[in-house]
């Protein structure tokens, strides 16, 4: 079963704020000010797109909820569990598949493994 969303980025109304107040929709990038979307003084989340001061920075992440336009995601048998993967890595630095992603027998075995030891206890 899916989870839904990656993470909290992916979401409306998650933010992180700044020391400046620069509203960010991941903490990975509350150090990078050129990433925020709007400031914490302007931004109303009753109307968060009227009021965001830079809606490519909010809805890049938004977009990112079901990756779509990526063919390998979408044909990927991981797709319901990873989602995508984080959301700022995704926008950053490229696709960052599960580890596992060419072996699903080890990930099974592991997850078997791990099981079998939870009840050990």
């Amino acid at each position: 079963m899916g989870r839904g969303h990656y993470c909290g980025a992916q979401s409306i109304w998650v933010v992180g704020i700044d020391e400046r107040g620069n509203l960010q929709k991941c903490w990975e990038s509350v150090d990078k000010p050129a990433n925020a979307f709007g400031t914490a003084h302007d931004w109303d989340p009753k109307d968060p797109f009227a009021t965001a001061s830079n809606l490519d920075n909010l809805t890049k992440y938004l977009n990112t909820a079901i990756p779509v336009p990526d063919d390998d995601c979408g044909e990927c048998v991981w797709l319901p569990m990873c989602v995508g993967g984080c959301p700022n890595k995704r926008l950053f630095e490229g696709r960052h598949c599960v580890e596992f992603k060419d072996n699903p027998q080890d990930y099974v075995l592991a997850l078997h493994a791990r099981i079998g030891e939870k009840k050990e206890e």
